[in-house]
Parts: C-alpha cells; sequence; structure tokens
C-alpha cells in the first residue's frame, strides 16, 4: 500500500513540472491574446467615440436648426403682426377721412338748399 501511495506520490510530482509549464504558456498565451485583444479593442474603442462624437454633433446641429426655425417663426409672426396692425390704422385712418369728406358733402349740400341753389 505504501508503495502505490509511493507511487502516486512519484506521479504526482512527476507531473507538477509539466504543469507548472502549461500554466505559464497559458497565462503567457492569454496575455498575448489580451494585447491583441485590448488593440483591436482599442481600434473599436476609437471608432465607437469617433461615432458618438458624430452623433452628438447631429443631435447639437439639429437642436440648433430647431430653435433657429422656432426663432424664424417668431420673428414672421411679429412681422405679420405688425403688418396687420398698420392696415387697421390705415384703413381707420381711411374710414375716418371718408366721414369727414362725407359729412363735407353733406354740410355743403345744406348750405346750398339754405342758400336757394339747385342741385344739378
Amino acid at each position: 500500500m505504501f508503495r502505490e501511495s509511493s507511487v502516486v506520490v512519484d506521479s504526482r510530482a512527476s507531473h507538477i513540472p509539466q504543469l507548472r509549464q502549461s500554466t505559464a504558456t497559458i497565462s503567457h498565451a492569454n496575455v498575448n491574446t489580451n494585447t491583441r485583444a485590448d488593440i483591436g479593442n482599442e481600434s473599436l474603442r476609437a471608432q465607437i467615440n469617433t461615432l458618438q462624437y458624430e452623433l452628438d454633433t447631429i443631435k447639437q446641429e439639429r437642436e440648433l436648426e430647431r430653435i433657429e426655425r422656432g426663432a424664424e417663426v417668431r420673428e414672421a409672426e411679429k412681422r405679420a403682426e405688425s403688418e396687420y396692425k398698420r392696415a387697421q390704422v390705415s384703413l381707420k385712418v381711411q374710414v375716418l377721412q371718408a366721414g369727414q369728406m362725407l359729412r363735407q358733402f353733406v354740410a355743403g349740400r345744406g348750405s346750398r338748399k339754405d342758400s336757394g341753389a339747385t342741385t344739378p
């Protein structure tokens, strides 16, 4: 029995250097793979950052365009309101002038009747 355990111990002992070597190889392979993956990931990260920047820029441009359109609409509304008010004032002036002319005409006609003049 002792011999079996001795053999087993010897058997394990003989595999330990191989195990350490294979672990070191795997560890070294992981480092190389990680390094390569990091280099590949770095390229992808750069592309993602570039795309994110472009997306943010497009969003900002759209927001600026929306604000500018809003400002243009408000400016057009102010101009239209101003023109409407001017037109109302002009119409009131014309109505007042027409009323004044009508009163003058009626007053002139009345004075002709009083003076005995005949109307044609």
